[in-house]
């Protein structure tokens, strides 16, 4: 029998595509051929790669698009050299000479300038990395006495490195677009990322090294999309030992590597996994630490990175709820104050307090005073939420859900927040912001008011238009792609009243701008001095109490925003809107009229395209009657005599004409483009067999979310699909306790084909499922016996319930049909050398069986049957509809079959 590797297109993803690795305890190395499996697996020809070196490579890794991009930046960058540099540049400056003019044993201990060195050591050595050829640049720049060095050639080597090292993050961006769902929203949000506003503000005019330090992220998160989790943590430990204010995003990654990499799906501790991953972790903090620990200076490096004697806020307020909770305070004092509001005490140390970081514990006037304890018990306790949702679902969106949750977490809650940390939000929500329309709402809003929350960071008159043009381009070529990709107008009242309320407070913004710039003026006052830097100096601006009224008018503003962006991403709300949430589908949604004008349009136009369809593949097979007939000289059919005129004077401009339009064209015109997006459920009331079977059939559909079926009815579950571009809604029934029936509808138009299902064996019913675990890879799929019109419709159907898979995986899944019954089994495979196969069955396993198709979605009771199965056919015990006619007996059969040529069975008769 015939067998054939299908992709649920027709060609490979790009052989440059980064290979993912697999999540069960199989190796990496991929089979060349699978001949101990039994079966000769074809495939389409793969394209061999062209590239001669690694210049080659980068030539065609880069478009000319991105070329431009980054050419563009890198000359913005330079023209920015003598800009603004704020005391960070001079803390960057001490570091290099610290570690270029004392030996490792000084690090931590010296304190020649007020900017002492409290990074990790990761960072030192980076530190002493650059410090090489600053010295050979100019050898004052590593002059430990030389203080506040500020020459020409300090500046362009120190604005340089940054450059060069933003390069990481250029890389990372780029490869995000590489296998992406939807390249060319990719290639937005990468975009976005590196010509990001806050990276231009935060590095390169007041100077640091986030690019650098977030494209590290950026790659750790790449290596766990592409399933390579050792990788993914692996560098995820380095970037702690470069800035220990990633510790923010700890938990998300021990529960998802804990969870995913190191358990399997029946909660068992894979040694081999674990021992790596904990191997990788503790051999790259020994190489950070090993040298200070022999050392003895543990303690002394562990009281430079964690300084808790700083206050509840940073000198600049930074926008979360303790800059709401300090303002509301000062608020409070003054009623207090003015005898208006009895039964309040007034702490005196709390008067003089003025919450600007300082030194020293903060102090409040009327509300009661917050501890670092306070703060960390409300921090863990919302991330613990968190952990608990990506426990349950590891997926690589829940994964970035549950660390864009952690960072947002620790910035609003968190212990002297500076202001700058607003990335650790930001970054991690880029990747979801395409998702829908509620996480671009809530992007949308956490990038203006976090963008605008940077702006006191440049405070000289000769940067303001530079940060707000720049802001402002950005915003609008990257904002407004998105919003029209995936914005929905909200259908109910008081959701469009948050709608505006939301526009309004993003409107606003111009107007906060032109007080900032305005007020300084109308009160004579300069602008205040560098209160924004990460080190404090300890000492009191003097001058007027409305001196800081503009920077405390931007943290309050920006805050509201955040802790409003904040809240729906908290607590995954469902609306109107209808987002799909990692492990959540929410149904109640409402169509408005203009939506059901359009859907009931497109309705008319598949109807439509269905019926050209078939009058278009009979006009060609009768066509392709006749020009058989012509070419061997037979009698016309009797069927065709009648209209072979007419359709005879068409043959001589026929040649060139193809396949007639098929299926494909109009119900999978999104296949190849865009990922399926599947969702799981059952009948109402479904067995704990029928909901082990839900969760099983999620693991075999890539891009799948199971939800509890509840009290929604077939209506409710279509909406809800058509709202949150679903492709597919998968339904599972039972018959006491036993999976009996499968439905499978593709959305928006159709088909909805229904399956019995036969012999249903679950994860745990076969013997060898110990011997493997679930693997999230894309599989290959293999299809045996499909040769018929109706074969090849319920093959297609199938098929494209499954990404296109990457040519390194190792998952396999097979649908084999025998007599019509389609036996579908899952495995998964490795290369034992030289040339053999060894497989692992996963499952579960099943047969099952179509008997009927209607063109239309499951809720559409009205819909065409496009084929049943009949009475008749299931007698007809010879015909097979998948595989169409049986061949005609070969001639030894035949001989064998004649009992004038058999002598056995001449004697049988006899």
């Amino acid at each position: 029998m015939s067998q054939h590797r299908l992709s649920p297109i027709a060609t490979h993803p790009s052989s440059n595509a980064i290979p993912g690795e697999k999540s069960n305890a199989l190796p990496d190395s991929i089979p060349e051929e699978s001949a101990a499996a039994g079966k000769e697996v074809k495939g389409e020809e793969e394209k061999p790669a062209t590239r001669s070196g690694w210049l080659a490579s980068l030539k065609l890794d880069m478009a000319k698009t991105e070329w431009d991009i980054l050419v563009a930046s890198t000359c913005l960058k330079l023209l920015l050299f003598p800009a603004y540099r704020s005391t960070d540049f001079e803390v960057h400056r001490n570091w290099l000479a610290i570690t270029h003019s004392l030996p490792i044993s000084k690090w931590y201990y010296d304190t020649t300038s007020e900017w002492t060195l409290d990074y990790p050591p990761f960072f030192a050595y980076f530190e002493k990395f650059l410090s090489i050829p600053a010295y050979l640049v100019d050898p004052r720049i590593v002059d430990l006495k030389n203080l506040n060095y500020d020459s020409w050639s300090v500046i362009a080597y120190q604005r340089t490195t940054v450059i060069v090292t933003e390069l990481v993050l250029g890389a990372a961006v780029l490869k995000f677009i590489r296998g992406a769902e939807n390249p060319t929203m990719q290639r937005i949000i990468s975009a976005s990322l590196f010509l990001h506003p806050g990276f231009l503000i935060v590095d390169h005019i007041h100077f640091q090294y986030n690019g650098f330090m977030f494209g590290i992220l950026l790659w750790s998160l790449l290596m766990a999309r592409n399933d390579r989790k050792l990788a993914s943590g692996f560098l995820f430990a380095v970037l702690l030992n470069f800035k220990h204010i990633y510790l923010y995003l700890a938990p998300a990654y021990f529960i998802y590597l804990l969870r995913s990499y190191c358990l399997s799906p029946s909660f068992t501790l894979l040694p081999g996994r674990f021992l790596s991953l904990a191997n990788a972790v503790i051999l790259t903090f020994l190489v950070s630490l090993g040298p200070f620990l022999l050392m003895g200076q543990l303690p002394q490096l562990l009281s430079r990175l964690f300084p808790f004697t700083r206050g509840l806020n940073h000198a600049y307020w930074a926008p979360n709820i303790w800059a709401l909770v300090t303002a509301a305070d000062r608020v409070l004092l003054k009623v207090v104050s003015a005898g208006r509001l009895a039964g309040f005490a007034v702490n005196e140390s709390g008067v003089s307090s003025t919450s600007r970081g300082l030194v020293g514990d903060t102090v409040f006037a009327v509300l009661p005073t917050v501890k670092p304890i306070h703060t960390f018990a409300i921090t863990v306790a919302f991330q613990t939420i968190y952990m608990g949702k990506l426990w349950t679902n590891t997926s690589y969106k829940s994964f970035v859900t549950a660390l864009t949750l952690c960072g947002f977490t620790s910035y609003m809650f968190g212990w002297h927040v500076h202001e700058k940390a607003i990335l650790l939000v930001l970054v991690p929500l880029s990747l979801l912001a395409a998702e829908n329309n509620e996480y671009f709402r809530t992007f949308e809003i956490a990038s203006v008011a976090g963008i605008f929350s940077l702006f006191p960071l440049l405070f000289t008159p000769a940067e303001t238009l530079i940060k707000i043009v720049y802001s402002v381009l950005w915003v609008i070529f990257v904002l407004r792609p998105i919003h029209r990709q995936v914005y929905q107008f909200p259908a109910s009242l008081p959701f469009v009243a948050i709608d505006f309320l939301e526009r309004l407070y993003l409107a606003c913004f111009p107007f906060l701008q032109v007080f900032v710039m305005v007020f300084p003026l109308l009160t004579n006052r300069s602008a205040p001095v560098d209160a924004t830097s990460d080190y404090d100096d300890g000492t009191e601006s003097g001058g007027s109490a409305l001196e800081f009224l503009p920077l405390m008018t931007t943290s309050v503003y920006c805050a509201v925003g955040l802790v409003w962006a904040f809240a729906p991403i908290r607590s995954a709300r469902t609306s109107s809107l209808s987002r799909l949430c990692p492990g959540h589908l929410p149904l109640r949604y409402c169509n408005n009229r203009v939506m059901i004008r359009r859907q009931a349009r497109e309705r008319r136009q598949y109807i439509y395209a269905k019926s050209l369809e078939a009058q278009e593949r009979q006009t060609y097979v009768r066509k392709q009657q006749i020009k058989d007939a012509l070419a061997s000289g037979k009698a016309l059919p009797t069927e065709l005599r009648k209209d072979a005129g007419a359709l005879g004077r068409d043959l001589a401009f026929d040649e060139a004409q193809s396949e007639p339009s098929s299926h494909i064209d109009n119900e999978y015109s999104r296949a190849g483009i865009l990922d399926p997006k599947i969702v799981v459920t059952t009948s109402r009331d479904p067995s704990s067999k029928l909901l082990q079977f839900a969760k099983e059939m999620r693991l075999v559909f890539p891009n799948s979310h199971r939800i509890n079926r509840g009290n929604y009815v077939v209506k409710e579950l279509s909406e809800a699909c058509r709202a949150n571009d679903v492709s597919d809604l998968v339904i599972l029934h039972e018959h006491r306790g036993v999976p009996d029936a499968m439905i499978v509808s593709h959305f928006p138009h159709g088909p909805t084909v229904y399956f019995t299902l036969h012999n249903v064996q679950l994860r745990h019913d076969i013997a060898s499922y110990k011997s493997s675990t679930v693997s999230e890879q894309y599989p290959h799929l293999i299809f045996e016996n499909f040769s018929s019109k109706l074969g090849e419709r319920m093959r297609d159907v199938l098929k494209y319930l499954f990404p296109v898979p990457k040519e390194d995986s190792k998952r396999v899944m097979t649908f084999s049909n025998e007599d019509d019954f389609i036996s579908f089994r899952h495995h998964v495979f490795m290369k034992i050398p030289p040339k053999q196969v060894q497989l692992a069955e996963v499952g579960p396993r099943f047969e099952m069986k179509p008997y009927e198709i209607r063109q239309g979605t499951i809720e559409q009771t009205e819909a065409e049957r496009e084929w049943v199965l009949a009475y008749y056919s299931r007698t007809a015990k010879k015909r097979s509809l998948l595989s169409g006619p049986a061949p005609p007996p070969s001639a030894a059969a035949a001989a064998e079959d004649n009992p004038g040529t058999n002598p056995k069975k001449r004697a049988r008769r006899a």
